[in-house]
């Protein structure tokens, strides 16, 4: 069943024979190496040595395997899998236990050979049922999924629960449950498939047939670039890639250099010219090879992961054994990667979901009773949705988790609680932290501005006090709490407030030292390229790198730096199988691993079983991704806001097999009802009243007063100032513009009011004084205090082709050639000009806001979304510019609302008389 699939890093016995041919069964996967990095899978040994000693150990502790079981005739051994509560079974009642461990699904040879990852992923999807036949309906037995009033969830609360009824309604209800879960894997595994083949057919179409000056527009790819070492990024090479240019002055007169003028030109030619447009961020996986030609095959070029981008250049983390290979072309091409990671680490999440013994079931205490491997755990049961005879959603997910019953929370939780900052969160945040520590699985929305990422710190360090409290820390348990969300900057978010010391804390700084002296030790797990630089201390591989074995590591690496022969490669494969024992060891040890819902699935974290998964940023993950970190926790916290930005979803057909339906939306659907976080603190008062009452009821209180929020000085905004709020720093500036097809016809501009956006920036930058109130307006301190929303990529690039060109950007600081400045410094004063989707999460002083449509029929496409609109206006802190035209928002529902709230305040006013 297995065979041929070349799961990585997974140990098949060799014992048994199949029926019929008599030969003894093959060892399917990879060999492990006999390097440290791989002595936590054994050897791959037979039946006679294939495992260590079993019995039962500390919750979090990687698991030691028992011998493999002896194999039934005419059946494969599965692969045995380091996960608490989990057994390989070989009578067909676990028959994906092979595909349910941590690292890679495919063999390390399909990741190096494009043409072998596509047929190994088409014979899994093919094991798993993911057909590509069929609409995008619900199968039979996956409606009660969505949908609580269908068939199967009344037929499965019927019955007391008692005698002869009650056991046909338990029996009807475990098999109501074993169809769910295998329709949820056969559904999502599908969903899953259409997306990458989506995804894969969309980079292929680009790469094979669009013209290189189509590439080059759309900024799917940089040319004619050239790469400079630029250091070390703990085991990785960074290097730095430019345009170059030929220093100013080159056409002087000849003459002797000077060390001035060598200088100079160092620093000239290492600046490189301004890149064109491009897509490429922080984070992205791209691929770079040698000329201006795409490999066709996909072998000959180098991965890496962009760590900065800056107006000149980027800079890209490359395995060091390929750095020499792109520092010798004289002309590299660089395009973004697909990222075939999730949908590996999705679906192996997905198998684990779907099968009993699946997720840990853990008792209390170390060495406690775990759950039967034939059984659902209840953070499993509460997540698929699905009621049975003893109650609702709702009850199932009250349940108490194994260490956060009634009593054990009464002996411990007030003191634990007294350690953190829960005393300083409002009565929403409180209440919903005091009732994540009861339940197996809760749920919080939360609203623009109203803290739910501080929220989600202060339960993540109550968790780890208690913990504390009931003697359950320490190398020999793992880590506490896994801390997850959907991007990589709001992962950044939780680890910084987690880290970072608070001034105004009364009693000293609680996040670094707590009551008893001990401080939150912290993991940050995922690329350091994907990690803000600030924050790179607190990576694993930084952390790893202070222990003894890390230190030795460094040093061999250290000693094999630019040594790229066989010896040099074999020194940098011991130091990296030393560096995996060593972050083995920092893990152990971590109170609270932070990552990204991906990141979770690292085969790092296999064999730790944790307390409890948050995830932040909940209704921007598809379901199966947000599953990858919820399947090694026995509790789960969901935190988003179904009125915000939904999961991005490539194919439609994916989008109708539920991948566009956030867990969280889910559940909320299915009739859990989230706690909801009631008191913003971002925005004026007046920018956040129309989006409480038309998105969330009226329920969303301010907390800032107009006196914290002074409007934004030099913009005549129309509002008089009387009133509640005084003067209302936003306005709508109608524009007369129309809007235009992009050349590519793939998207939209509107040119008139792109140059309305420019002139409105500028205008607040040339307010003066700074830091000054003027009648009670305040003036911005820099471009990074603006943001410019723009909803189409061709609107994007056009701002910001006009923003580069405005006098304002030529006399604001810049990455000019002999100026020196980090990456944080470089993000403060920058103006950022994003999609809506690119300002998820964020916040700025002042936000334009181009809506681009303009047009006689009233078509406003993804503008009309509301969640859109809603992302949109609840960014800006003090001052909010909507430009747009006034019959085409008109044609929509809730524009139309907006637009009546608007002019009932006195808030429109024409272009001309604004700018």
């Amino acid at each position: 069943m297995a065979r041929g699939l070349g799961i990585a890093n997974t140990v098949f016995a060799a014992t048994g024979r199949a029926s019929g041919g008599g030969k003894k069964t093959a060892k399917v996967g990879p060999q492990p190496s006999s390097s440290p990095g791989n002595n936590r899978r054994g050897a791959g040994e037979g039946a006679s040595s294939g495992g260590r000693g079993g019995g039962s150990r500390p919750r979090g502790k990687p698991a030691r395997l028992p011998p493999p079981p002896p194999v039934d005739p005419g059946v494969a051994p599965a692969g045995m899998r380091r996960r608490v509560s989990v057994k390989t079974s070989t009578k067909g009642q676990s028959p994906f236990a092979d595909l349910r461990g941590g690292g890679a699904l495919l063999s390390p040879a399909a990741r190096k050979d494009p043409a072998r990852a596509e047929e190994e992923r088409r014979r899994l999807w093919d094991r798993l049922g993911a057909t590509t036949t069929g609409s995008g309906n619900a199968p039979a037995g996956f409606a009660h999924l969505l949908d609580p009033d269908s068939l199967q969830t009344r037929a499965m609360t019927q019955g007391s629960g008692r005698g002869e009824e009650g056991t046909r309604a338990r029996g009807s209800s475990r098999a109501v449950l074993r169809v769910g879960y295998t329709a949820h894997r056969e559904k999502f595994a599908r969903a899953l498939r259409l997306e990458l083949e989506e995804e894969m057919a969309r980079a292929k179409e680009r790469l094979e047939t669009w013209p290189v000056g189509r590439i080059r527009q759309e900024g799917y790819a940089l040319f004619g670039l050239r790469a400079m070492h630029e250091g070390t990024l703990q085991k990785d090479a960074v290097v730095r890639v430019l345009v170059p240019r030929h220093p100013a002055g080159s056409n002087a007169a000849p003459g002797p250099p000077t060390p001035a003028s060598v200088d100079r030109t160092r620093r000239t030619l290492a600046m490189g010219a301004e890149l064109p447009f491009h897509r490429f961020a922080q984070g992205d996986m791209v691929t770079l090879v040698e000329g201006d030609e795409w490999d066709g095959n996909g072998k000959g070029g180098v991965q890496g992961v962009v760590v900065e981008r800056a107006m000149h250049f980027l800079k890209v983390a490359v395995d060091e054994d390929e750095e020499a290979t792109l520092l010798d072309a004289r002309k590299l091409r660089m395009d973004l990667s697909a990222n075939t990671i999730t949908h590996d680490r999705a679906l192996a999440a997905l198998v684990a979901f779907s099968e009993p013994g699946g997720m840990p079931g853990l008792a209390a205490a170390p060495g406690g009773k775990r759950l039967s491997s034939t059984a659902y755990a209840a953070l499993q049961r509460a997540l698929i949705g699905i009621p049975d005879g003893n109650g609702t959603l709702e009850a199932i997910a009250r349940v108490p988790p194994p260490w956060g019953g009634k009593d054990a929370l009464a002996r411990t939780l007030s003191s634990a609680l007294k350690r953190t900052d829960h005393a300083k969160l409002n009565p929403s945040q409180a209440a919903a932290v005091k009732r994540a520590f009861g339940r197996t699985l809760s749920v919080w929305q939360g609203p623009p501005g109203t803290g739910k990422t501080r929220t989600l710190m202060s339960f993540i360090e109550g968790a780890v006090e208690l913990a504390r409290a009931q003697g359950v820390t320490g190398k020999k348990t793992g880590p506490i709490v896994l801390a997850c969300a959907a991007s990589n900057v709001a992962v950044d978010n939780i680890l910084d407030g987690l880290v970072r010391e608070r001034d105004d804390d009364v009693d000293g700084p609680i996040r670094r030292t707590r009551g008893r002296g001990e401080r939150l030790k912290v993991v940050r797990l995922g690329s350091p390229a994907k990690v803000q630089p600030w924050l790179e201390s607190h990576t694993l591989g930084a952390l790893a790198a202070q222990t003894p074995m890390g230190k030795k590591a460094a040093s061999l690496r250290e000693q094999a730096r630019g040594d790229y022969s066989p010896r040099g490669a074999a020194a940098r494969r011991q130091a990296a199988g030393m560096e995996r024992i060593a972050a083995e060891q920092v893990l152990r040890d971590a109170d609270v691993v932070c990552c990204t819902c991906v990141g979770a699935g690292d085969e790092l974290l296999e064999g730790f079983t944790f307390r409890v998964a948050c995830v932040d940023e909940a209704t921007q993950a598809p379901e199966p991704v947000a599953l990858i970190p919820l399947t090694k926790a026995v509790a789960g916290v969901l935190v988003g806001d179904q009125m915000q930005l939904p999961p991005t979803v490539t194919s439609r057909k994916a989008e109708s097999c539920g991948l566009g339906v956030s867990l969280f939306e889910r559940l909320e659907r299915l009739g859990l009802t989230p706690d909801l976080l009631d008191r913003q603190y971002r925005m004026h008062p007046a920018l956040a009243e129309w989006p409480s009452k038309a998105f969330y009821g009226g329920r969303v209180s301010s907390n800032p007063t107009p006196v914290d929020r002074p409007p934004a000085l030099g913009l005549p905004w129309p509002s008089k100032t009387t009133g509640q709020y005084g003067r209302i720093p936003m306005a709508f500036v109608e524009i007369d513009g129309q809007e235009q097809r992009a050349p590519d016809g793939l998207s939209v501009l509107n040119e008139a009011e792109a140059r309305a956006a420019v002139a409105v920036v500028e205008t607040l930058l040339a307010a003066s004084p700074r830091d000054t109130l003027v009648d009670g307006m305040l003036s911005v301190r820099s471009p990074g205090d603006i943001g410019v929303i723009a909803p189409y990529a061709a609107q994007v690039r056009r701002l910001r082709e006009l923003w580069s060109s405005s006098p304002a950007y030529a006399s604001a600081p810049s990455d000019k050639p002999g100026w020196v400045v980090d990456a944080e410094a470089r993000a403060e004063r920058e103006l950022e000009v994003h999609s809506v989707d690119g300002f998820q999460g964020r916040e700025k002083e002042v936000i334009v806001l181009c809506t681009v449509r303009a047009n006689s029929g009233g078509s406003l496409g993804f503008v009309a979304d509301d969640r859109r609109l809603n992302v949109a206006v609840t960014r800006a802190k003090r001052g909010l510019v909507v430009l747009g035209n006034r019959a085409t928002l008109s044609s929509d529902k809730t524009w139309r609302e907006w637009i009546r709230w608007v002019d009932k305040r006195g808030l429109s006013v024409k272009a001309s008389d604004f700018l």
